[in-house]
């Protein structure tokens, strides 16, 4: 090795790699010397080409240049692949992946985990019977795990692919945080939520505006004696009047679910249904019977406490999306333990636990899917990104003994994680 590199000194000098030995103290310089800076030159090339080489192998280590989800193999798990960010912001409301924003925001860039439990929903969407009722796939685990970021996969596949996509918001906008009632002008004791559907309206034509504008009513819808939406109206434009009708956007909605669930029975489109932490749509909500909105209603009349999610326009038409004629479609959601009242809580995070009756009915039958903590390789990976984002900074984080600690303190819980390195 040595006489190799005595013999392409020259070469290297003159691409700047080396510099000549000068000898400004005479013409003749000791061999000692000669076979010392020979020495100090090769560790210097040695330290570049390793350099190179662990830089080299820490960008395959975590990363994949593969970012469209239908090309993902089992040989991708563990990897991170980079979402456009145009992308990112027209599949994602509002009111969902909040945490995952303030990544974003703090990375400049959308990058999510391949993981199992998303390749196996996608790997389902590539080969579903469309002839077969919805299949449904629950998604559970402690909290932290990366729930969301599953969702946010298959909703990255379906919009590449063209499906509709019909993603509901956190149950606690629609049923406690909700910013105004109305009484429903289509059915008696119902009630609206007029701004809440017009922000689902939004999310609606943000996701799927490309789908709408290919498709036509097929039914006729009156609003008043005089406004009506005729058969034939672009479905973008009945989109459009419940923007500007905040009145009747509850209604509006209910007319898109409906069109959408023909088209998906007429093999015209294919629909993902989305919904985060689906056991919170079963269930009383937090409106008390005792407000003077709610006095008409039945429940009311019966002088029960709190009305139940199924007299909510908003959360009646989802539900129907559920019941056994929907067809061309399937559902991925997550149940939450953060949505069973504390004194309820336990430790159990099965979906028959946390869906109650009512919800596990509604559901049955459905796949549940487990969604874990990160294995040891996952946690590697996220590290090695979190070390290339210069979130981690410190020398102790990046050595190895430094990383068995931050997974003996996070437990490979993806959230904790995140919360440990920001100290590192």
């Amino acid at each position: 090795m040595t006489s190799k590199i005595l013999l392409n000194i020259p070469r290297l000098c003159l691409r700047g790699i080396l510099h000549p030995v000068i000898n400004t103290a005479g013409p003749v310089c000791s061999c000692r010397h000669l076979t010392s800076d020979v020495a100090s030159q090769q560790n210097v090339i040695q330290n570049i080409f390793t350099r190179k080489e662990k830089d080299e192998h820490s960008k395959i280590i975590f990363r994949t240049d593969v970012t469209n989800p239908g090309d993902h193999e089992i040989r991708h798990e563990g990897l991170l692949y980079t979402i456009d960010r145009g992308i990112f912001r027209r599949i994602s409301s509002d009111d969902c992946f909040n945490r995952f924003k303030i990544q974003v925001r703090t990375f400049q860039e959308a990058c999510i985990m391949i993981r199992k439990p998303a390749l196996e929903v996608i790997h389902a969407m590539k080969n579903f019977d469309p002839n077969l009722p919805m299949p449904k796939f629950i998604l559970y685990g402690h909290l932290g795990v990366g729930k969301n970021m599953t969702l946010l996969q298959t909703m990255h596949y379906a919009y590449m692919n063209k499906w509709c996509i019909i993603q509901t918001p956190w149950p606690q906008q629609w049923i406690e945080r909700y910013t105004e009632v109305s009484k429903s002008t289509h059915k008696p004791g119902r009630i609206d939520l007029p701004m809440e559907a017009r922000a689902f309206l939004c999310q609606l034509k943000s996701q799927n505006g490309i789908v709408l504008n290919d498709y036509k009513t097929q039914y006729r819808y009156d609003w008043t004696e005089r406004e009506a939406t005729e058969i034939g109206t672009p479905l973008i434009e009945l989109l459009k009047f419940g923007l500007q009708r905040v009145k009747f956007a509850d209604d509006v909605v209910g007319a898109l679910l409906k069109e959408i669930k023909l088209l998906a029975s007429q093999r015209k489109i294919k629909v993902l249904v989305v919904a985060d932490g689906i056991n919170g749509f079963f269930g009383p909500t937090r409106m008390k019977i005792s407000d003077k909105a709610f006095k008409d209603t039945e429940q009311a009349k019966a002088g029960t406490g709190f009305l139940p999610t199924s007299d909510l326009s908003l959360i009646d038409n989802f539900k129907r999306l559920l019941e056994p004629d929907m067809v061309n479609s399937i559902c991925v959601a997550t149940v939450d333990s953060n949505l069973i009242p504390k004194v309820n809580r336990t430790d159990t995070i099965t979906p028959q636990y946390l869906l109650g009756r009512e919800g596990f009915a509604a559901l049955d039958p459905f796949i549940p899917i487990h969604v874990t903590n990160y294995s040891d390789k996952e946690a590697t990976s996220m590290m090695e990104y979190y070390t290339d984002r210069r979130w981690i900074h410190k020398e102790s984080g990046k050595t190895h003994e430094g990383r068995k600690q931050l997974m003996f303190l996070s437990n490979n819980n993806p959230r904790e994680l995140f919360k440990v390195c920001t100290t590192m």
